[in-house]
């Protein structure tokens, strides 16, 4: 099972790479 930090750490990278795609468009 994932730690909570990598869970975190992935959803966070997740939630960038959403908010570049938006602003990018």
């Amino acid at each position: 099972m994932l730690s909570h930090n990598t869970m975190m750490k992935q959803r966070n990278q997740q939630a960038t790479a959403i908010m570049k795609e938006v602003h990018g468009n």
